[in-house]
């Protein structure tokens, strides 16, 4: 039976600890065992470290806790004297081996990840994540030479929703969860409560998606219908086509699928076409009475509101009363549109959304005139002919 001497145990039997009578571990390190004297693979080294399944703790390069299993499959807790930083080791061995480890810095109170003796993830004090490099103030900050970071589902479902104070303002996944008709296949984007903007040089805007479905490219906003508005600074080119073809058609004008126009170009000019071909028209005869329909115009010399500058033309809804199909829009004509919501940085609504009244103003194709034109010549040169007889 073991017996307390002045607060040791005195060693008068082959259980629990091993000790000398003075209570000190003697020059090797001992195992505690039960009363039985059965081993528990936990020893105490000579250096106060406590090995499991070692019985050699002092041969690690750490203090206070070694647990070693087989081959580079030990753990070892330590704590740098006097630096304040306590780590945690996997994978070390008594040549202190460590294939990865995580430590705290009590001063900073700053997490680290590292592998292979480097650091490769920390957490500040502010909860910040650095991976790759220290945080910077962000909640998660990323460094890398290579592919960033990689989000994968095993399902179609969203990859990720990003939140506001007002809720969700954003979601990044498949095709087939964030857009109506994506398919699984597709990458989407979307922006339920406001506009998708695309900024660049700092925090300037270059393009924007509202939610109304207006793209609008170098301005913030269009009181338009859903399209493609392109506002370049001064002195820029708003749109540009390129090719080293000579002969290419750059745009296609359709109708449920069916071409009815077309801008086409070669490498010295520039063509505006429109649906002539005769397999698209029937019942045509020749026109009449052009010389009185050309009389019954009114073109005009008039001055530009914008800019005051003087032209030669026609009133659009005169012109519509003699050559109908070249103009479009009806006269005093305006509409109803919407005003979006305006909403702040959180996507809290500033201002209400509402309507507006707008002019829809008249055009006029130039192009339409040509016709009407050229049979008046050929009406004027019979009457001609016909008085020389």
């Amino acid at each position: 039976m073991a017996t307390l001497t002045n607060t040791k145990i005195k060693d008068t039997y082959d259980g629990l600890l091993k000790t000398n009578d003075n209570g000190v571990l003697g020059g090797t390190s001992k195992e505690i065992t039960d009363g039985l004297g059965n081993g528990s693979g936990i020893y105490i080294g000579t250096n106060e470290k406590l090995g499991v399944g070692t019985s050699n703790p002092a041969a690690f390069d750490v203090t206070n806790l070694v647990i070693e299993g087989s081959t580079l499959s030990g753990m070892t807790i330590s704590e740098s004297t006097g630096s304040g930083t306590g780590r945690i080791s996997f994978g070390a061995t008594a040549a202190f081996d460590s294939k990865a480890s995580i430590s705290c810095d009590v001063g900073s109170a700053a997490l680290y990840f590292s592998t292979l003796s480097l650091e490769r993830m920390r957490i500040d004090s502010s909860g910040n994540v650095g991976i790759g490099t220290a945080p910077s103030g962000a909640k998660f900050h990323i460094l890398g030479t290579n592919t960033i970071a990689k989000f994968e589902s095993s399902s179609t479902g969203l990859f990720n929703t990003y939140k506001s104070s007002n809720g969700d303002f954003a979601y990044v996944g498949t095709g087939s969860q964030t857009v109506s008709g994506g398919g699984a296949s597709d990458f989407g984007i979307q922006t339920p409560l406001g506009s998708f903007i695309v900024a660049t040089g700092g925090n300037t805007e270059r393009m924007r998606i509202t939610g109304g479905g207006e793209v609008l490219v170098g301005t913030t906003t269009f009181g338009g219908l859903n399209g493609l508005s392109i506002f370049p600074e001064a002195n820029c080119t708003s749109l540009q086509f390129n090719s080293s073809s000579t002969s290419n058609i750059i745009a296609y004008f359709k109708y449920i699928g069916t071409n009815v126009g077309s801008i086409s170009y070669t490498n010295t000019s520039t063509s505006y076409n429109t649906s002539s071909d005769y397999r698209l028209k029937e019942d045509w005869q020749p026109m009449a009475n052009a010389l009185d329909r050309v009389e019954a115009l009114k073109p005009v010399n008039f001055a530009w509101k914008a800019d005051g500058s003087r032209v030669d033309g026609f009133l659009a809804h005169e012109l519509q009363e003699v050559i109908p199909e070249a103009v479009t829009g009806e006269k005093d004509a305006t509409e109803e549109y919407e005003i979006p919501a305006v909403l702040d940085e959180e996507g809290n609504v500033i201002e209400e959304a509402t309507t507006g009244v707008r002019d829809v103003y008249q055009g006029i194709d130039q192009s339409k005139i040509v016709p009407l034109l050229v049979a008046a010549i050929q009406e004027l040169k019979a009457e001609i002919e016909l008085l020389k007889k």
